[in-house]
């Protein structure tokens, strides 16, 4: 397979972004929830800041909307979705991630795979419980979300286990 990623200019932003659109287009608000997540699992810098109703970065808001990486990442109607030579490189980086000797690689694949799947509210919970004031709205919340993950807090580090 003849690499894609080495063609562009490609940084962390970029890198979340494909990993957060990579399996299936997304809304605005997913993607913001989702590349904060990551960017806090991997401990990358980002310009995220919190309101009531999640998170919300101006430089993934304008990276979204530019038109530098048109022929990677499009938009149509609300969703931002990657073209087909973009999901060729998303697929070559999941690919490196899950050849990877590294372990905590092999962890952020199954750790995407888990969030994949929690609706966009779902996330929102998780951004508050992990990172703000932990607490959740309904005890129903926070039950799915224990038996989902078993997290564990550590001064400033945040465990979260998917076994």
């Amino acid at each position: 397979m003849v690499s894609k990623i080495n063609d562009y200019t490609l940084d962390d932003m970029d890198f979340l972004i494909f990993l957060t659109v990579g399996k299936e287009p997304c809304e605005s608000p997913r993607v913001h929830r989702m590349v904060f997540l990551l960017s806090k699992i991997l401990n990358m810098q980002t310009d995220f800041i919190v309101y009531k109703n999640g998170v919300y970065s101006e430089t993934l808001a304008e990276r979204l909307n530019s038109n530098s990486k048109m022929q990677l990442l499009t938009k149509s109607g609300k969703k931002f979705m990657l073209t087909d030579e973009g999901k060729e490189i998303y697929k070559e980086i999941l690919e490196k991630l899950k050849e990877d000797k590294d372990k905590d690689d092999t962890q952020l694949v199954e750790i995407l795979n888990e969030l994949y799947k929690i609706p966009t509210e779902g996330l929102t919970k998780m951004i508050n419980f992990l990172y703000f004031d932990g607490t959740f709205s309904d005890k129903n919340d926070k039950e799915k979300f224990n038996d989902r993950f078993k997290v564990e807090r550590n001064g400033n580090d945040i465990i979260i286990d998917l076994s």
